[in-house]
């Protein structure tokens, strides 16, 4: 019995619980207390882009998902898990840290997504500041040296809070974003219809437990 694939969580074998090493989704005991307190449920964690997460679940390669997006497939069901906020990451004029930025800050800048880019567009779009033709996204490399080069060059870095570049006693600064209204993504549980089960809920609980911490 196991919950096979959470995406956007790094193997648990490999690397502490980051995104790509640019902001935690979850804290990293998440899977520690996992363990401690459900020994009886194996726990196989993946880290894939939605699309191949919504397939493995289809086919029932996986048994849950987490997401930015609500599942499109009417074989597929989800559950609301919460939000997390949108913080930016930036390398300021005389390294001066900025506790937040405005929409229009981000209008016109060398802005990546190292998330998916839609959730992010749909996210910042809820404000009434933002213009998104005039947004201009660029690639950057995954990995730290590559991020704080993209930083260092005056490129901002969208992300979530606890990002290794911002607390390593560097010159990056991580601040949120601020509009009229909040800039966060949602996260949903995805799994098949009609295959919830109790490890299912014991995973989206102890996931709904563990989010904001």
């Amino acid at each position: 019995t196991r919950i096979k694939s959470l995406p956007f969580l790094v193997s648990k074998k490999w690397e502490a619980v980051h995104l790509h090493g640019r902001g935690r989704l979850f804290s990293e005991n998440w899977y520690d207390s996992f363990e401690s307190s459900h020994p009886q449920i194996h726990l196989d964690v993946w880290h894939q882009p939605t699309a191949t997460c919504f397939e493995s679940l289809v086919l029932g390669i996986s048994d849950a998902a987490i997401s930015f997006e609500e599942p499109r497939d009417s074989v597929l069901s989800s559950k609301y898990l919460g939000e997390k906020e949108l913080k930016v990451l930036s390398c300021p004029a005389g390294h001066q840290s900025v506790g937040a930025m405005t929409v229009r800050e981000l209008l016109g800048g060398r802005l990546a997504v190292p998330i998916n880019l839609s959730p992010c567009l749909n996210a910042i779009n809820q404000c009434p500041e933002a213009q998104l033709v005039n947004f201009r996204f660029r690639d950057v490399e995954y990995g730290n040296r590559a991020q704080a080069e993209f930083l260092q060059a005056g490129g901002l870095i969208l992300g979530f809070s606890g990002s290794s570049l911002a607390s390593d006693g560097s010159e990056v600064s991580e601040c949120s974003i601020e509009g009229s209204h909040d800039v966060a993504l949602t996260i949903y549980f995805c799994y098949r219809q009609n295959a919830w089960t109790d490890r299912h809920q014991t995973v989206f609980l102890h996931l709904l437990r563990h989010l904001a911490s």
